[in-house]
Order: structure tokens, then C-alpha cells, then sequence
């Protein structure tokens, strides 16, 4: 017997009904997730109200987690301690002492 290949018939077919069985399972997947979007879109559904109080907890909590780090940004943040820079003195020529 032949082994699968891109050349055998069966092997086409074969590859032909995956195929086709895999479209339909998406075809399928994809009226159930419209079914599901269109049950959320109907505002006096349960499904719409449970949708939006989710909706609102994980707002809530991005807030919370926002003002958190920015909480822990300000305590920790370490003093700058500014060196001070050499005052030169600009009645000396200083190209004298460079070239020593």
C-alpha cells in the first residue's frame, strides 16, 4: 500500500474531509459565539447584566492596581542627592595648567 503523500488520491481525499469537517466546526463555533454576543447586546438580558458587572469589577480593579503602583512608585522613589560641580575660578587662565 501507498503511503500518504500530496501525489496519492487517498491521501486528498483524506485531507480533503479534515478539511471539510474542520470548516464546519468552526462554522458551528463561530453561530455560537454570534448567538452569544447577540444575547450580551440585549441590554435587559441576564447575560448582558452579568457581562457588564464583570465588565465594571475588572475596571474597578484596574484602577485599584493603578493607583497602587503608583502608590509604591512615590514611596520608593530614592531622594536625588545633587553633587555640586567645581566652581572654576574665571580669573585664572586655565590653558596654563592643561598643558602641565
Amino acid at each position: 500500500m501507498l503511503r500518504p503523500t500530496v501525489f496519492n488520491r487517498s491521501a486528498i481525499l483524506c485531507r480533503g474531509s479534515i478539511i471539510k469537517k474542520r470548516n464546519y466546526v468552526i462554522q458551528q463555533t463561530i453561530k455560537g459565539i454570534k448567538g452569544k454576543i447577540d444575547e450580551v447586546g440585549d441590554e435587559e438580558s441576564q447575560a448582558s447584566k452579568k457581562t457588564i458587572s464583570i465588565l465594571r469589577k475588572i475596571g474597578v480593579g484596574s484602577i485599584v492596581v493603578v493607583l497602587c503602583l503608583l502608590g509604591y512608585a512615590a514611596l520608593n522613589e530614592k531622594p536625588k542627592i545633587e553633587e555640586k560641580e567645581e566652581e572654576l575660578d574665571l580669573s585664572k587662565d586655565i590653558r596654563s595648567e592643561s598643558t602641565n
